[in-house]
C-alpha cells in the first residue's frame, strides 16, 4: 500500500512540474519563492559565447583569459615580468566627476619597468573602445589586447 501511495504522489508530483514548465518564467519564479524553493539554475548561453573559468581563485571571463594568466604567471616566475595584478581596476574621472570605472584583465611591469596593462579580448565593444581611449587620455596608458 504504501508504493502504491508513494508511486501515485511521484505521479502527481511529475504533472507539476510539467505543468510549471509552462508557466512563464516570472510567475514560475514567483510561485517558487512564496514556496521558498530555490531556483534552478538555467543552462543559458552566454552573449559572445565564452566560458568562465575558476582558476587559483580567481573567476576568468574566457579560457582565453585564463590561458594567458597561466602565461603570465609563468613568465613572472622566470623574472620576465613582476608584480603581476589579476583584474586591477581604474577610476576614470573627467574634470573630477567619475564618468566610469575599467577593470583591466591583467596589469604588470616588464624587465625595463614598464607597467603594462592587458586585456583579453574576443569582441571590441563600443564601451570597451571609449574606455580604452579614456586610459589613454587620464592615465596615459595603451592597453595591450591580446
Amino acid at each position: 500500500m504504501r508504493t502504491l501511495a508513494r508511486s501515485g504522489e511521484g505521479g502527481n508530483n511529475r504533472k507539476m512540474v510539467m505543468l510549471a514548465k509552462r508557466l512563464p518564467k516570472e510567475v514560475r519564479r514567483k510561485i517558487q519563492r512564496q514556496m521558498g524553493i530555490k531556483e534552478e539554475k538555467e543552462d543559458v548561453q552566454r552573449k559572445y559565447r565564452n566560458v568562465r573559468v575558476k582558476l587559483d581563485g580567481y573567476a576568468f571571463d574566457s579560457k582565453k583569459e585564463a590561458n594567458r594568466y597561466l602565461q603570465l604567471l609563468m613568465r613572472q616566475r622566470i623574472g620576465e615580468i613582476s608584480g603581476l595584478q589579476i583584474h586591477p581596476r581604474f577610476d576614470l574621472n573627467v574634470g573630477g566627476d567619475k564618468v566610469c570605472r575599467y577593470y583591466a584583465d591583467f596589469r604588470y611591469k616588464d624587465i625595463d619597468g614598464v607597467e603594462r596593462v592587458e586585456d583579453c579580448k574576443g569582441v571590441r565593444t563600443p564601451i570597451y573602445k571609449l574606455k580604452r581611449r579614456l586610459m589613454k587620455v587620464i592615465y596615459g596608458i595603451n592597453i595591450l589586447e591580446t
